[in-house]
């Protein structure tokens, strides 16, 4: 998470199968599995806030080859992007020749 509050929050974390856009995931609420939920409070600026670890309902399982989507909020309004600014929906982001993580949107 990256919260440019540093004052509690209240977030949720959600997974679906597939990108954030297959299937009904921009449509349909039903097609997300909340998977973390609770309060912690924000690193500030620029600064990754940890989900603490107790949060998490279950670990989501990304095996080889498969894409996931996830979908991040906060009660508030001080979620933070990354900024991609010469990225499209879709690209990678990062990875680590294992992992790819995907540009998505906010």
């Amino acid at each position: 998470l990256y919260v440019d509050a540093g004052f509690d929050v209240d977030f949720e974390i959600y997974t679906k199968d597939g990108t954030f856009m297959e299937g009904e995931g921009m449509t349909n609420a039903e097609a997300w599995t909340l998977i973390a939920a609770g309060r912690t409070k924000g690193a500030g600026e620029k600064t990754g806030t940890p989900v603490p670890p107790d949060a998490w309902f279950h670990s989501p399982l990304v095996l080889p080859g498969e894409v996931r989507g996830f979908y991040v909020t906060l009660s508030t309004h001080d979620l933070r992007y990354s900024d991609a600014p010469t990225m499209s929906v879709g690209d990678t982001y990062a990875t680590d020749g294992i992992l790819e993580v995907g540009v998505g949107v906010g």
